[in-house]
């Protein structure tokens, strides 16, 4: 049996999203890699497939569905201080959740499996919400979720749906074609930087297990036990933290990822690092409220919530009405003006192709981040022993003010 490499989008632009296996009637492509050490993109049984090319004019990345404007921006967070206390930013995603099972919807989001897989999951209880909530800094299977919303679309059911730009458009795209698509369906997409193939977070956990001799089953890589601010990563073992290290403390596996060196090849290329939105609402930190004008409370757990539709400004609404949350409207430039992903994707580090290098020669994870990395990470250390970290924040604050002052004074 020949296998060839699917030509429904450039390779490089593939997001591994998975609609194209749903949709092909053949059964013809699967998610492969084309050696150990890339990342799963669409492939194609060459002896199965017709050339009909469903997949390619549904594909996401060649087709899209008219995306969305922002209208308002927020800030905003949940009232309910646990929620907002273990949710990434506010607990605002939580908060949609809890509405729209109140409200008799289904809901979608990414769970970590007992092999630390990122996994999409359907469900109508409250108790998954908690393994809903907070960060996932890797790639996320959609599996056969398209298939399971479909059916419930079919039925009449209301479906609540939480998930990254790419995979919001691979869903619409494929409701578009089962002809499903319609106002039971809330979108909300997430502010992306980008995401890692899972297998490096796997060896990573495995590095650290051997080096502590502890068999993990917990994973949390913004732990609220240490405030998920500080971005505290975390393994335990029965409830108990053996590993945490804070994003300035020389995790390798947080080093890969913030500083965007072990994303996918397609987020380096992505179409929805943009103002155009996929989802009714956009969900991210809001790192740089107040900027613009004054508020009487710090970036800490504040999130920040675009507006994309009549139909997401109805759902947040509905939250405030229900004093679920606190939402404030705020200048669009306090995001806009700071958050590079919404105008384009993150650029490729110069320290990408060493790592590449390192990781086909050793498939050592955590061995070629460090032969890469390990300059930086003698300079973060330094720079968190000596408590640098504030002064260099408030600095670079204060500059990026400046600067746009300085712009403005120009023109």
């Amino acid at each position: 049996m020949g296998y060839i490499c699917m030509i429904i989008c450039n390779e490089n632009q593939c997001s591994a999203c998975g609609m194209c296996i749903i949709v092909c009637p053949q059964k013809a492509i699967t998610l492969r890699k084309k050696n150990l050490h890339d990342n799963y993109i669409a492939h194609i049984d060459d002896e199965k497939c017709i050339k009909c090319k469903i997949c390619v004019n549904n594909c996401p990345q060649n087709v899209s569905i008219e995306s969305k404007n922002i209208l308002n921006c927020y800030a905003g967070w949940s009232l309910d201080k646990e929620t907002r206390r273990k949710g990434a930013s506010g607990g605002i995603a939580s908060e949609l959740y809890k509405w729209a099972i109140s409200n008799g919807y289904w809901i979608d989001g990414v769970k970590l499996n007992n092999k630390f897989q990122a996994e999409h999951v359907l469900s109508n209880e409250l108790n998954i919400i908690n393994d809903f909530s907070n960060s996932k800094y890797q790639f996320s299977n959609m599996g056969s979720i398209y298939c399971t919303i479909g059916e419930k679309l079919t039925q009449g059911e209301k479906i609540l749906f939480i998930g990254l730009p790419c995979q919001v458009a691979g869903l619409k795209n494929y409701l578009k074609y089962k002809k499903l698509l319609n106002d039971n369906i809330v979108f909300v997409d997430l502010v992306c930087h980008g995401t890692a193939p899972e297998v490096y977070i796997q060896q990573h956990i495995n590095y650290i297990e051997k080096k502590y001799n502890k068999s993990a089953n917990k994973l949390s890589y913004r732990n609220p036990e240490f405030n998920t601010y500080t971005y505290t990563f975390t393994l335990s073992e029965n409830e108990d933290v053996f590993y945490k290290k804070k994003v300035k403390r020389n995790d390798e596996y947080q080093i890969g990822y913030h500083k965007g060196i072990i994303y996918r090849e397609n987020c380096y290329n992505c179409r929805y690092a943009c103002t155009s939105r996929e989802g009714d609402i956009t969900l991210a930190d809001f790192s740089y409220v107040g900027s613009k004008e004054v508020c009487n409370y710090d970036n800490k757990n504040v999130s920040c919530i675009l507006i994309n539709s009549k139909l997401g400004e109805n759902v947040i609404k509905h939250l405030i009405d229900n004093n679920s949350i606190f939402c404030e409207l705020r200048p669009i430039e306090e995001e806009l003006d700071y958050e590079k992903m919404l105008h384009k994707p993150t650029e490729r580090p110069k320290e990408r192709k060493k790592f590449l290098a390192e990781y086909k020669r050793t498939n050592n994870y955590d061995l070629s981040i460090k032969r890469v990395m390990k300059y930086r990470i003698y300079i973060e250390e330094i720079c968190d022993v000596l408590n640098l970290y504030p002064k260099i924040n408030f600095i670079k604050r204060n500059f990026l003010k400046l600067s746009k002052c300085f712009k403005k004074s120009r023109k």
